[in-house]
């Protein structure tokens, strides 16, 4: 398979889609991409002798939102990508990207989907957390109008802490949820010197008493 070819393909159909309005021009791709790596680079921490399922990761990662807007999106992106990639996968490989797409959203007690979903599944709610839930959230903010108060607040509400521990008990895989803490933990760090700062707080005050004129 043409991976260089396959990528530039997806650019071209999602590159500039959004989830809604208050997404990024092009957030389809992009997530998608950046889910497709992020999968591709946790295979070999939890299954380390499927390297060959790597290429057909990254695809099902990059295409598993590529039915958006048509809900349900996951069952309209099996019918899209079928379409889109038929001529250029081999039925199995295709099948395997397919179920990738179909199950992306489908996390079930005991998930007993196969690896590469559960891959993807894990690398999908982690592409909103850390340095990216920063990003989501000031674009969000910035197109409804909202004021970094109104930030602070979201991200100190009991509706977002329970959105947080509903995420990190759908992880599959223990390496994604330890992902997912160093990315809260960044998150959190950020947010409390956004507050500081936002208050004209000043840090390391008293090293700065010391400083030469």
């Amino acid at each position: 398979m043409d991976l260089v070819k396959l990528e530039k393909l997806a650019r071209e159909l999602m590159g500039n889609r959004q989830t809604h309005n208050s997404r990024e021009k092009g957030h389809i791709f992009n997530h998608g991409r950046r889910t497709g790596l992020l999968a591709r680079n946790l295979r070999p921490l939890v299954v380390p002798d499927c390297s060959s399922f790597d290429d057909l990761i990254f695809l099902g990662g990059l295409y598993h939102d590529i039915g958006k807007g048509i809900e349900p999106h996951a069952r309209a992106g099996v019918l899209l990508a079928r379409e889109v990639l038929k001529d250029h996968l081999t039925e199995k490989d295709l099948e395997i990207v397919l179920e990738i797409i179909e199950k992306h959203n489908k996390i079930i007690p005991g998930n007993e989907h196969p690896f590469y979903v559960k891959l993807i599944q894990d690398a999908d709610l982690l592409d909103h957390m850390g340095t990216l839930e920063i990003w989501l959230k000031f674009c969000y903010s910035s197109r409804r109008g909202e004021s970094i108060e109104d930030t602070l607040g979201y991200w100190k509400s009991d509706f977002y802490q329970k959105k947080l521990i509903k995420w990190r008990d759908r992880l599959n895989y223990a390496q994604a949820r330890k992902i997912f803490a160093e990315r809260m933990d960044f998150l959190n760090q950020f947010i409390q010197r956004l507050e500081e700062e936002n208050n004209g707080e000043i840090l390391n005050l008293e090293e700065l008493k010391d400083a030469p004129e």
